[in-house]
């Protein structure tokens, strides 16, 4: 009985150092930026089940993570945050930019 419990010890240490090197790598390959993402939740929560109950090892776990993982482009809208939007006139930038009056009216459409 009690070789039994050791066995089993020693077989869930080994799992969890195997894990711990999964995190490891995990993290140095980036996968837990923000624009990385899993194609295939299922497939994966399949794994770590198969990997935890010893149906599969730590080296064939990371080769599904590998598989299913990729890398997302994030765009933004391009005028986001650009101000978009010509300087108000009177302002500091508006003053600096068009010292002439004449040329200041013709850029907001006055046209006085």
């Amino acid at each position: 009985m009690l070789a039994d419990r050791k066995r089993m010890r020693e077989r869930l240490s080994k799992r969890f150092q195997g894990l711990e090197g999964i995190r490891r790598r995990f993290k140095r390959s980036r996968f837990d930026s923000p624009n990385s993402e899993f194609r295939n939740d299922a497939a994966l929560g399949s794994a770590l089940s198969r990997y935890i109950s010893g149906a599969v090892t730590a080296g064939e776990l990371w080769r599904i993570i590998e598989r299913v993982q990729q890398y997302r482009v994030i765009q933004s809208e391009p005028t986001f945050g650009s101000g978009g939007f010509l300087p108000c006139p009177g302002t500091w930038r508006t003053l600096q930019r068009h010292r002439d009056p004449a040329l200041t009216r013709s850029i907001y459409g006055l046209g006085l």
